[in-house]
């Protein structure tokens, strides 16, 4: 970071870290004179591998306001982002309210949106693809199959989900801090 001059945002494990762990990475990081973005509340959380760990959104939001605290007791100009479930048709029940239920809250700046575009026909749950549509192409003409897709992807569901976030989080600042491909054998 120091040698590209990038400024930088870190993720809290508000999962299984002290509290003041947060607070001595944002120390370190301002010893160092990395200049720092924010702060990224969890890591998609509403995935359901976390379910064990975090089994609401309450959950996820009670985690959060404790870290919230300390950070903004030593650091109240930093940025606090929460992370926002994916936008989809079918949601399970553990998150079918996630959004709705963190845009009712105020202890936050920016929503985290992770981003997962869609390279290959076929089904894909949770970021994985689990049918592919076979094709016969050579590689450099499925490559460009593939690419046209995600651009595709880009162009019109990626900007239908800012848009939609836009909406329920009142045009609350997103940061796109991973922008993903859905896995996939190809």
């Amino acid at each position: 970071s120091k040698r590209l001059e990038t400024r930088v945002v870190i993720v809290a494990n508000v999962l299984t870290a002290d509290t003041f762990e947060i607070i001595s990475i944002i120390n370190r990081f301002h010893a160092e004179d990395i200049d720092i973005v924010g702060v990224e509340l969890g890591n998609e959380l509403s995935n359901r591998a976390y379910k064990s760990r975090v089994s609401s959104v309450e959950d996820y939001i009670r985690m959060c306001k404790k870290y919230v605290r300390v950070i903004r007791s030593s650091y109240p100009e930093i940025e606090i982002a929460v992370v926002a479930a994916p936008i989809k048709e079918k949601m399970p029940d553990r998150i079918k309210n996630w959004n709705q239920k963190l845009a009712e809250e105020d202890f936050y700046d920016a929503i985290v949106y992770h981003s997962y575009i869609h390279a290959v026909d076929g089904d894909s749950e949770y970021g994985l693809m689990t049918k592919e549509t076979q094709n016969s192409l050579d590689k450099s003409s499925a490559f460009d199959v593939y690419r046209e897709n995600c651009l595709s992807s880009f162009r019109e569901s990626f900007v239908d989900n800012i848009l939609k976030y836009n909406m329920i989080f009142d045009e609350k600042d997103i940061w796109i801090t991973e922008w993903n491909l859905k896995m996939t054998k190809k």
